[in-house]
């Protein structure tokens, strides 16, 4: 009743409003998460990311065991930073551990990837937090360490090599092309309708054996899995065929008759 009788014209869809609800939403999960740490000891792990219009940012995320005794990963915040020079991701942290009162002697661990500005042993990040807190012993991440190795193992493989050369490529070419863009989607949409129309025909065939109810669900989960294969699929065959005149396909003659 009180949203009935509340004025109409209050929508809310000004940006700024739309910016404090989710300023206010961050605040109170950043508050569970401090109130659900509890004063316990944590470890800190942190990445340099850039945002949409490629400033530098630091993400920082709390690692930490909950009351249930399971470890568990919760983010922090993210600091915008004028460069990722050690001192100055250690002035970020520093700021937003003080803003959470956070304390460098509750940190027992600390998680970054490989660079030498956060790993290295003379003025890495890694050692100026442990000047301060000798048992922030440092971790090398482990999704990073998995990624090196992929990319290590794939510069092995031409067929490899070939296949994300050839994607850098194309990615470049469509993310700055908003008329490439569009065919893409407007293709993947015909693909995608084609795709729905046969699974109909195929479960109406087949629909007068079945109970109504069950014939029903299926036809539903498999047109959401068909869905989903051809969205993942058919997006990088599509963009194949938008730009097959621009790719050079001379050293994957051997890759088409195995996969297409």
């Amino acid at each position: 009743m009180v949203l009935k009788n509340a004025p109409q014209n209050c929508k809310m869809t000004w940006h700024e409003i739309h910016h404090e609800l989710i300023k206010c939403c961050a605040q109170e999960t950043t508050k569970l998460v401090i109130e659900e740490l509890g004063g316990q000891h944590f470890a800190i792990l942190a990445d340099e990311s850039a945002d949409v219009y490629q400033n530098e940012q630091l993400a920082v995320c709390l690692r930490y065991v909950d009351k249930k005794g399971r470890a568990v990963v919760r983010f922090l915040g993210i600091a915008h930073v004028e460069d990722t020079s050690a001192m100055t991701l250690k002035a970020a942290v520093e700021d937003m551990r003080m803003k959470y009162n956070l304390t460098l002697a509750m940190v027992r661990g600390q998680g970054y990837d490989g660079a030498s500005n956060m790993k290295s042993n003379a003025n890495g990040l890694k050692k100026l937090i442990m000047d301060e807190s000798p048992y922030a012993y440092y971790v090398h991440c482990f999704a990073h360490q998995l990624q090196l190795t992929l990319v290590a193992v794939a510069k092995e493989s031409g067929d490899c090599t070939w296949f994300f050369g050839q994607l850098g490529i194309l990615l470049n070419v469509l993310g700055n092309s908003c008329k490439k863009m569009r065919m893409l989607r407007m293709a993947l949409a015909e693909e995608l309708i084609d795709a729905l129309e046969l699974e109909e025909e195929d479960v109406g065939t087949h629909s007068h054996t079945q109970h109504p109810l069950a014939c029903r669900w299926r036809k539903k989960m498999r047109g959401r899995r068909t869905q989903e294969e051809h969205t993942k699929w058919s997006c990088l065959i599509c963009e194949l065929q938008l730009l097959s005149p621009f790719i050079d396909t001379s050293k994957g003659e051997h890759l088409q008759g195995k996969t297409l």
